[in-house]
């Protein structure tokens, strides 16, 4: 096996092959022994050379170990910067960043103002690319896409609205919103108004002992009743106006008619200590109500339905 030592010594017979003794290339001071056919070269230690070649080593090393740090810290700052502009986008869609597109998920808005108030008996409103719904205290209105005018102008007119009212409410109620969107839009028609937007909205107490929640699930309008044990769902009722047209539709849907175009309330689901109840709306004129046959009275009821997936033209 050969050795360092080896390895060295053959590399300096190669060498003084190449220029033998006395040349020009040989260091003042050296000298050559040749034993036994071998060649050793002697070389006179050159005054600081040590000392040089360990800090030229130690520079390298620095230097070396400073291009790796350099690197990695390129390589997390722009690892960062990925993630920061990642969240950043996330963000915007779903907090309203300006500049950025909005998120088609369901918003609750409503406008506050310092130091006035904007009468108005619509306390809430929620748009989606079909529908645009309106939340008072008394009910919820749903207005349909707008339509083409047929004339010159080319332009667009209101689409057709229903309002659903609450029949027998609870003039008591507290209606909130909840899970605020934490990015807030200055209101541009109201001056020192703020626009706040919410991912639910309570009716608390909407009839005694029975609250309503609205959310958004898949673009469509959520509505969750809470009917505590001991309270009858039969409360509630809710009655459309007139101009609508209302019908018992496939899947015991309730279709409500306004024009050309027909939206339409899911039949609702029920489920009591956490087996599903079958349950229909009931239709007398323009007031509907709920049936749920094998209900109990006396334990808690949730009653789930959803408006606005099956909007479709005539």
């Amino acid at each position: 096996m050969k050795t360092f030592a080896s390895v060295q010594r053959s590399h300096y017979n190669r060498i003084i092959s190449a220029k033998p003794a006395g040349s020009a290339g040989q260091r003042p001071g050296s000298s050559l022994r040749s034993e036994g056919g071998a060649v050793d070269l002697r070389l006179p230690p050159r005054e600081g050379f040590v000392e040089q070649v360990g800090a030229q080593n130690s520079k390298n090393t620095k230097t070396q170990y400073m291009n790796q740090y350099l690197t990695m810290f390129s390589l997390k700052l722009a690892l960062l910067t990925a993630f920061l502009i990642a969240g950043l986008r996330s963000a915007s869609a779903t907090e309203q960043f300006p500049g950025w597109p909005e998120s088609l998920e369901l918003r609750f808005s409503t406008i506050q103002c310092k130091g006035k108030d904007v009468a108005s008996p619509v306390l809430y409103t929620a748009e989606t690319e079909r529908l645009t719904y309106f939340f008072m205290m008394t009910g919820f209105a749903v207005r349909l896409p707008e339509i083409p005018v047929d004339d010159a102008t080319g332009g667009f007119e209101a689409g057709p609205r229903v309002e659903l009212q609450w029949e027998g409410l609870n003039p008591q109620m507290d209606i909130v919103g909840a899970d605020e969107f934490k990015a807030r839009k200055s209101s541009i028609a109201v001056r020192d108004c703020v626009e706040k937007q919410y991912r639910k909205l309570y009716y608390n107490q909407l009839y005694p002992g029975i609250d309503l929640m609205y959310a958004d699930r898949a673009d469509q309008l959520e509505m969750d009743f809470y009917v505590e044990a001991g309270f009858d769902y039969r409360s509630i009722q809710f009655r459309a106006d007139d101009a609508a047209v209302l019908t018992l539709g496939p899947g015991g849907k309730l279709q409500i008619r306004l024009g050309d175009s027909v939206v339409a309330i899911e039949r609702p689901l029920v489920v009591q200590d956490g087996k599903p109840l079958a349950a229909n709306w009931e239709l007398s004129g323009q007031q509907v109500s709920l049936h749920i046959p094998s209900a109990d009275p006396e334990r808690a009821l949730r009653i789930q339905t959803f408006l606005g997936n099956a909007l479709q033209r005539i």
